[in-house]
């Protein structure tokens, strides 16, 4: 554990995390604190919205082009330990962005059951949204960062945000309750997709770190 974190430190600065990694967060955060006293549930939307959105955002600024053959972080090919601390890095910042949604999505989660009448229906429901849209936001990076182009990030992105969107209406929008084996099924696709999807992910940075060692034309 020790050295994930010291190998995430690595990867990302002071001003990264104190921008995205609290500053953004904290705005977020309020800024649904007071749409909740209006819209209620449906405020998760837009908070998986602006989350998702500033996560790719702040990827472009570590990662970006990481999977080319052109990549910046040339660097750790030259290094004993190069691929155990590129997979690493990788890995811990899945870790890091699953953590961070499922972070903000419960802290508004709270705001909104104390702002409006509680109904614990949406606890599970807002389960299922976080992890469906860590995993289309998790898709949508192994995507960008074949890139480094900060115009493609959002361009790219956005379909699988508004997948995520749409998801995320069908479950609280409609008002359609859910029964609890439909809610405990679904609740298990989601963690079996964002574990699938991780995991391909590993796979994904593996093979794109033992292909930039190739010449182009191979």
């Amino acid at each position: 554990m020790i050295q994930t974190i010291k190998t995430y430190n690595l990867f990302h600065s002071i001003w990264d995390k104190l921008i995205f990694g609290f500053a953004v967060p904290v705005v977020i955060i309020l800024f649904h604190a007071l749409v909740s006293l209006e819209l209620a549930e449906m405020t998760i939307t837009f908070t998986v919205v602006y989350t998702m959105y500033s996560e790719v955002m702040r990827d472009y600024f570590i990662f970006n082009g990481i999977y080319s053959r052109d990549s910046h972080h040339l660097i750790l090919r030259s290094s004993y330990n190069g691929k155990k601390l590129f997979l690493r890095g990788i890995m811990s910042e899945h870790m890091r962005s699953l953590i961070h949604l499922f972070a903000v999505v419960m802290i508004c989660t709270v705001i909104t059951s104390i702002l409006n009448k509680p109904d614990l229906y949406y606890i599970p429901v807002n389960v299922i949204i976080t992890l469906t849209a860590y995993a289309l936001y998790t898709i949508s990076i192994n995507i960008v960062r074949y890139f480094d182009n900060f115009t493609l990030y959002p361009f790219i992105a956005t379909p699988f945000i508004i997948l995520a969107i749409l998801c995320a209406i069908a479950l609280t929008f409609t008002g359609i309750k859910l029964g609890t084996p439909l809610l405990i099924l679904f609740i298990v696709l989601a963690v079996v997709l964002s574990i699938l999807v991780t995991a391909l992910s590993y796979l994904h940075a593996k093979r794109c770190y033992e292909n930039s060692f190739y010449d182009k034309g191979n």
